[in-house]
């Protein structure tokens, strides 16, 4: 790759078994970061549908909101990681890039005088 030109790519080659993309899961890490003491834990794991790039994480409230890119489907998780719902996109694409989940609470109209 042009980009890294400083990167010694001689571990990673086209027919090294530890690249193969024919995974069933990805994984949701939520780390806690100390800037002051260059410390991270993870704090929080679970399973998601596999996908290797693509994808993305939304918090809302205690839960989760995960689009798995690949897969074209975004679900939700509660504050454990249990899966509540997920959505499937039927389509011509082969991926979702983000999804985001709005209340749209004041959105599109103001409460009236009379409320």
């Amino acid at each position: 790759m042009d980009s890294r030109k400083d990167f010694d790519w001689c571990h990673y080659q086209p027919n090294d078994d530890s690249l193969d993309v024919n995974h069933s899961v990805s994984f949701y890490y939520k780390y806690l970061v100390d800037e002051n003491k260059r410390t991270f834990e993870r704090v929080d794991a679970f399973e998601v549908p596999y996908s290797p790039y693509l994808s993305s994480t939304q918090a809302l409230g205690d839960n989760m909101l995960v689009a798995s890119g690949q897969d074209i489907s975004f679900g939700e998780y509660d504050a454990k990681g249990n899966f509540i719902k997920r959505f499937r996109y039927l389509g011509e694409t082969t991926s979702i890039y983000r999804v985001f989940k709005y209340d749209f609470d004041n959105f599109y109209f103001t409460q009236s005088e009379n409320e």
